[in-house]
């Protein structure tokens, strides 16, 4: 339905001016205007702090205070200055919002003193229009919003407060419904080693469609020497025993046809210890005396073990 449609004998006048604001509202907020397109992007940064995870600033964890670094937070200590983090999509996106939740440890990493978004023009990076909100509080979602653009790159700069770094707990990118779908990011895990008879626990990851639904995954073995048992194949979060020692490697898959992916982690399998133990060394047999090594013993007795 458009506006011509609509016959305006027929409604009074409330119900006309109800009738357009609702489609209106409709044509501005798309069915999936509200999906974060952040998780589905590659993120890039001027650095990161070694001991700090760029990941964490699009991984959908919610926050709790500016300190909240339970689930991983970036960081660019001990940088100062301006810094940018950055984030890409195989395929150009729509958007003209963006959040931003700051970090501030009350340490070496505070609260910016300002910030700019930039987007991706085909040719650099340049400012976007009209940008409102831009801003560098603590403990809340720092809401920007901008003139619609289509873009396969968003930059945040960020300035940094005297001799501090900064930070970021999360940064989200909103989609106003019109970028296209894009395949889930999947991440099984970590390669491991497990004891043959025992299990081991798999913790995958799943970023879903832009719609935000959760993707179909499974687990499947990849190769090995023996068979692999998944205590639940469709589970990212599961466990998996296998039948013979050696190196396998397990992969999640996740979407369907051209909108899925997969990721693979390689596990060595190793036979159990001897059951019967290790014989015991009985020391009260034996004694140093030694000018040279009685000093050597009690340091490394007091001092090392």
């Amino acid at each position: 339905m458009n506006l011509r449609q609509i016959n305006p004998w027929r409604l009074g006048g409330f119900a006309l001016i109800s009738t357009v604001a609702a489609m209106l509202a409709a044509e501005t907020h798309p069915q999936n205007a509200s999906a974060n397109l952040a998780p589905i992007a590659k993120a890039s940064t001027s650095f990161v702090s070694g001991h700090e995870s760029l990941e964490a600033i699009h991984d959908g964890s919610e926050p709790s205070g500016v300190n909240d670094h339970s689930h991983g937070a970036y960081g660019n200590w001990p940088k100062t200055g301006a810094q940018w983090v950055q984030y890409e999509w195989r395929q150009p996106i729509s958007t003209r919002q963006t959040e931003v939740y700051w970090w501030d440890d009350g340490r070496g990493v505070r609260l910016p003193t300002a910030c700019r978004l930039l987007y991706w023009d085909g040719k650099s990076f340049v400012p976007v229009q009209r940008a409102a909100g831009l801003g560098i509080l603590g403990g809340q979602y720092n809401v920007i919003t901008f003139n619609e653009v289509l873009t396969p790159k968003l930059r945040l700069e960020f300035d940094g407060n005297g001799p501090f770094s900064t930070g970021i707990l999360e940064w989200k990118v909103i989609d106003t419904g019109k970028s296209p779908e894009f395949p889930p990011t999947v991440l099984a895990g970590v390669d491991r080693v497990v004891v043959l008879g025992g299990k081991t626990y798999l913790s995958g990851r799943v970023n879903g469609l832009k719609s935000g639904r959760a993707a179909e995954a499974l687990w499947s073995q990849a190769s090995g020497p023996g068979e692999v048992t998944f205590a639940d194949t469709q589970a990212p979060v599961t466990t998996a025993t296998f039948s013979a020692p050696g190196d396998y490697v397990l992969k999640l898959t996740a979407g369907k046809g051209a909108l899925s992916a997969s990721s693979t982690l390689r596990v060595q399998v190793e036979n159990p210890p001897p059951a019967q133990r290790l014989d015991v060394v009985y020391t009260k047999n034996y004694r140093l005396d030694s000018p040279l090594w009685n000093a050597r013993a009690k340091a490394l007795i007091v001092n090392w073990i």
